[in-house]
C-alpha cells in the first residue's frame, strides 16, 4: 500500500496493487457494506495515521523550518479543521496519531474489531471463536 501525501499533491491517494484493490472492492459491498469498518481499519487508519504524522511534525518545527506548502493543501486543511474540532494541538498533541486517526473516523478500530467479530459469529453460526496459537 503506497500513500501521497507530499506538499505537492492536492489530496490524498492510496494506491493498493490491483489484486489488493480487487479484494477490498468486492468486501466493501460484502453482506450489505458490513466490512466497509473493518476495511476502513485496515486501509484508512494507517494512510490517516501517517498523514496526521506529517502535520504534527510539520507544526513542531520551527516556524522558520515549516512547510509552508502543506497549509494550502486540501488533505492538510481538512484533517487540521477536524482535528481542531476535537481540540487537539497541534504542536504538542496529547495522545499519538494512531489515537487521533481513529478519533476521526469514529473510533474505528473499536468498530472494525467488533465488525470482525460480528462477521465471523455470523460465518460460524454463532460458536464462539476459538483461539489457536500462544498468549500475546
Amino acid at each position: 500500500m503506497a500513500m501521497s501525501t507530499s506538499s505537492l499533491v492536492t489530496k490524498i491517494n492510496i494506491k493498493l496493487k490491483s489484486n489488493v484493490y480487487k479484494i477490498y472492492y468486492r468486501l466493501r459491498g460484502y453482506n450489505n457494506g458490513s466490512c466497509r469498518r473493518v476495511l476502513a481499519g485496515l486501509v484508512v487508519l494507517p494512510v490517516l495515521t501517517e498523514a496526521i504524522d506529517k502535520i504534527i511534525e510539520n507544526f513542531q518545527r520551527n516556524e522558520d523550518s515549516r512547510d509552508n506548502f502543506m497549509f494550502d493543501k486540501r488533505w492538510f486543511r481538512a484533517i487540521q479543521k477536524k482535528l481542531k474540532e476535537i481540540n487537539i494541538d497541534l504542536e504538542n498533541p496529547a495522545e499519538p496519531a494512531v489515537s487521533l486517526a481513529s478519533k476521526l473516523l469514529g473510533d474505528v478500530v473499536f468498530d472494525a474489531l467488533s465488525a470482525f467479530n460480528d462477521i465471523i459469529n455470523d460465518e460460524s453460526g454463532g460458536d464462539e471463536i476459538v483461539r489457536l496459537g500462544g498468549d500475546d
